[in-house]
This record gives C-alpha cells, sequence and structure tokens, in this order.
C-alpha cells in the first residue's frame, strides 16, 4: 500500500540522519501486508514523525544560535574571549652601513630605542608577546650586543623587564646574534610601536659608566627582526 511506503519511509529517513538525537520517534503503529490500514493509525504514526521532526528542529535551532553566540565572540562584533589569539604581527630592520632607509638613522652604534613594527592598535584590552632577534656586524673583537624588548606609545617608551643577554663579537666582521622575549599589556584603541632597547651603560654607577654602543663598522650588514602575538585580556 502505498500509504504504509510513505510511512515506513519517512521514518527510515528521520531514523538515519547522523547527528539527530533530539526527538525520539516511538509507539508507532505496524500495519500487516494485505490488511486495510486505518486511518487514525496512519494519521498517529504522520503525527509521531512530525512531532519528533519538529523536537529536532527546535533543537538544531538552538544549537544555531549557541554557535553563533560563540562564533561572535570569538570572532565578531562582541569581541575576543579572554585568551584569544587576535593579532600576529612581525617586521624587519636594516642598516645597510649606507643608513637605515626608513629613517636614515644606523643601527650600528646604537643605544636606546628603535622601532621594528608601528602603528599597531589593538581593538580591545590586550597582551602583547613579544620575541626579537638581532644580528650585528663589528670592526673589532669584543663589542657587546645586549638588548631589551620595549613598546613605545603615548606615554613615551616603556622598557621589558627580562634580562639583558651579553653577546660579545669575537673578532673584526663576524656577526653575533642577541635574542629577547617579553610581555605587555596593552589598551584597546591606543597606537603602539614594537621595538628593541639596546643597553645605554650605567647611569647610575660611580662615576657613571659609559655607554656601551652596539656592534659597528663591520662588513656585514646589520638586523632585527621581531614577532609579535596579540591575546585578548
Amino acid at each position: 500500500m502505498k500509504i504504509r511506503c510513505l510511512m515506513g519511509c519517512a521514518a527510515a529517513l528521520l531514523l538515519g540522519v547522523p547527528g539527530v538525537h533530539a526527538g525520539q520517534v516511538g509507539n508507532l503503529t505496524t500495519f500487516t501486508a494485505h490488511t486495510p490500514a486505518k486511518a487514525d493509525e496512519v494519521n498517529a504514526n504522520f503525527n509521531a514523525v512530525k512531532a519528533a521532526v519538529d523536537d529536532n528542529n527546535s533543537e538544531i535551532g538552538n544549537h544555531e544560535v549557541r554557535i553563533k553566540d560563540v562564533e561572535d565572540k570569538i570572532n565578531g562584533s562582541a569581541g575576543f574571549l579572554p585568551g584569544a589569539l587576535m593579532d600576529q604581527l612581525k617586521g624587519n630592520r636594516t642598516n645597510d652601513h649606507e643608513g637605515d632607509p626608513l629613517t636614515n638613522d644606523p643601527l650600528g652604534d646604537k643605544t636606546g630605542y628603535i622601532d621594528i613594527i608601528s602603528n599597531y592598535t589593538p581593538p580591545a584590552n590586550a597582551k602583547a608577546f613579544v620575541q626579537t632577534r638581532c644580528s650585528f656586524d663589528a670592526d673589532t673583537a669584543n663589542q657587546i650586543l645586549q638588548h631589551r624588548i620595549a613598546t613605545r606609545g603615548p606615554a613615551g617608551v616603556v622598557v621589558g623587564e627580562q634580562f639583558y643577554q651579553r653577546t660579545v663579537t669575537p673578532a673584526a666582521d663576524i656577526s653575533v646574534q642577541n635574542i629577547n622575549s617579553d610581555y605587555f599589556d596593552l589598551t584597546a584603541g591606543v597606537e603602539y610601536d614594537f621595538g628593541a632597547y639596546f643597553f645605554p651603560g650605567n647611569s647610575s654607577a660611580t662615576p657613571p659608566a659609559p655607554p656601551v654602543p652596539t656592534p659597528k663598522g663591520g662588513k656585514n650588514n646589520d638586523h632585527c627582526s621581531a614577532v609579535v602575538m596579540i591575546f585578548r585580556r
């Protein structure tokens, strides 16, 4: 009978859909071949299937709302969840011994702060994890490369707290590397630069120690690179 076939096909289709668990179809009337099907029994079977389908549709709608809410919090207008990765930045700075092409300020023989990544504005209060690596060349042995990570914002330069790691040139024209990592709190809507702060000497010593410039004068180029990961705070 066509009615029996439709009933069986509908039930099989519903029960065979993967991931549908909310509505369970029960108390269906089983029809026997070559026997009449009563309208109220057929309708009861269809109503049971309809109720299960409606229940599943309602549950799917609820899950879609919850998923959309999580997506909005992570990526959308509602902002990022605390701890979520919001941005990744990277940048390089090179001295070709003819002056830095960005500012005409050579890296070699440098003390204090230089920019590596500029003009970043976080969309929400954030924490920046910064890693830097600098490679400098010298024209003699015993020149010292040491830096900390720093940021620059409206309040000026903020130098990180991780130790200066001393790297000493072994001879002329041999490049040495120096690395550092640190993290900083950022305020939403405020523009920041990320860079390196080279050891300026111990001004609190008695008498004050002279500045300790970065290695200079070597034949190879000097480089600094930075990678920044911005997390929602």
